[in-house]
């Protein structure tokens, strides 16, 4: 089977997804109009959101990308490439992260006149003071400067239906068909993009194993812990006929969280063979190396 054909196979197992995430976010004030006099900690205090609810949002956000990145290849551009059978893990935690972004759409929505209302009262208070600094010495500023920044401000807050609606999370799937493998050297960048990172994912977790079991006497189960859910990671992602490789992983899952050294011991010595199968350029002298004598 050549690169071409193998490329169309192992795209056929599954499908590209891109994923956006979109709230309201702040503008500057420029986008607003607002005097550029405004300093950067007097912007904060204008914002419609909370630090703490903004905090939560780009946590949430985080969260969606990293469970995307999870079970899935990145091909750049074009999006992630996930196989069906990660889809339907990935998919559990997808759903779990859009409760909680549901949550915080419904508290904004729920706060939505007080949020407003702030805005308004810090508003006024800033065109205060940026009147001073704008024109110094003049006195007060005048009712229709006040006036007209505070007009800019309540017109750039969306309403409160246009935020709710604007609280979204789209998935567009799309197969990746001959058309995009059409050439020897579209597949090969295809394969070489699904390798090279299920390479990285391999000589990470097979590293950290080996260093952490040289640095310490046993394995932690906080550590031990954190091993199972990336190997569980790359497992989903693996999608490859290599039965070695497929073997290791079954024999490293059957062992589980275990606080028996030899199992422990068990676990280093197929993480060591995990990477010679995987990994290129490493020679089992090389890995014996990292756990010493």
């Amino acid at each position: 089977m050549d690169s071409l054909q193998q490329a169309q196979l192992f795209a056929a197992r599954g499908k590209v997804v891109q994923l956006t995430v979109s709230y309201w976010r702040a503008h500057s004030p420029r986008s607003l109009g607002l005097p550029q006099a405004f300093s950067k900690d007097e912007w904060r205090k204008l914002l419609v959101l909370p630090s703490f609810c903004v905090s939560k949002l780009r946590k949430i956000e985080k969260d969606f990308h990293s469970n995307l990145a999870f079970y899935s290849y990145d091909l750049g551009i074009i999006g992630h490439f996930m196989t069906d059978q990660s889809r339907f893990e990935w998919g559990k935690k997808h759903q779990e992260i859009l409760k909680r972004f549901e949550e915080q759409r419904d508290w904004v929505a729920g706060n939505y006149d007080n949020l407003r209302g702030q805005a308004m009262q810090v508003g006024r208070q800033i065109a205060i003071e940026d009147w001073k600094q704008l024109y110094p010495g003049k006195g007060d500023p005048t009712e229709s400067f006040i006036t007209e920044c505070g007009r800019r401000v309540i017109e750039t807050i969306p309403s409160k239906k246009q935020i709710f609606d604007g609280f979204t999370v789209k998935t567009l799937w799309v197969s990746l068909g001959e058309e995009n493998l059409a050439t020897e050297a579209a597949a090969l960048d295809f394969l070489g993009d699904i390798a090279g990172q299920f390479r990285e994912r391999v000589e990470a977790l097979c590293l950290g194993i080996l260093k952490e079991a040289k640095a310490r006497r046993r394995l932690r189960y906080n550590y031990l812990e954190g091993f199972f859910r990336r190997l569980n990671g790359i497992e989903a992602v693996f999608f490859f006929e290599n039965q070695p490789v497929a073997s290791v992983i079954d024999r490293m899952k059957k062992i589980g969280i275990s606080e028996q050294d030899k199992d422990h011991a068990e676990l280093i010595c197929l993480s060591r063979e995990l990477m010679v199968e995987v990994v290129p350029n490493f020679s089992e002298e090389q890995l014996a190396g990292l756990i010493g004598k």
